[in-house]
């Protein structure tokens, strides 16, 4: 996360100075993508004067093309940013008090003693990821399979809706 954060500040750093990608930050952005630690980049740059540059890197999923301005992401990992924010802001003075201060019904002795602090710096103990998902690639390809599924499931339905409907006639 420190490193997207310092990848993100790069960007941010090199746009207010004139130059927009460094070669730097395109190798980073290109090694990344070759290990398959991200799948892709977007970056889009917003000036003041309302134009707009924007950079696709890699590609999102197996199904899709470089990405561009209309690539759609899930922003997970910036919404555990904004809720950390946010705890910090309006928690101040018990960061440090334990779950159970807030979530009585938490009964877990080891989950009721951990604090909004240790969740928010991942000192709580917490697994990253089940151990079904241990590396980028299986969370990668499970997360499509479950997009692929919940599309099928979806197609199922409005098909089984309209049968239902005809049925009705």
């Amino acid at each position: 996360m420190r490193y997207l954060l310092s990848i993100l500040l790069a960007i941010f750093a090199s746009s207010c100075f004139g130059q927009l990608i460094t070669e730097e930050l395109e190798r980073e952005i290109n090694r990344r993508i070759e290990l398959e630690i991200n799948p892709s980049f977007s970056i889009g740059i917003l000036y003041p004067d309302g134009t707009a540059e924007y950079y696709g890197y890699g590609q999102p999923n197996t199904y899709s093309k470089q990405p561009d301005s209309l690539t759609l992401y899930e922003i997970g990992s910036i919404t555990k940013t904004f809720t950390s924010t946010l705890a910090t802001f309006y928690l101040k003075d018990s960061l440090n008090a334990p779950l159970s201060h807030f979530f009585p019904e938490i009964t877990h002795p080891k989950l009721a003693q951990i604090s909004p602090y240790q969740l928010q710096h991942h000192i709580a103990g917490i697994p990253r990821l089940s151990e079904q998902l241990k590396d980028y690639k299986n969370a990668r390809i499970a997360y499509e399979t479950a997009l692929s599924l919940n599309l099928k499931n979806e197609l199922l339905k409005t098909k089984i809706e309209r049968c239902k409907s005809l049925e009705a006639k």
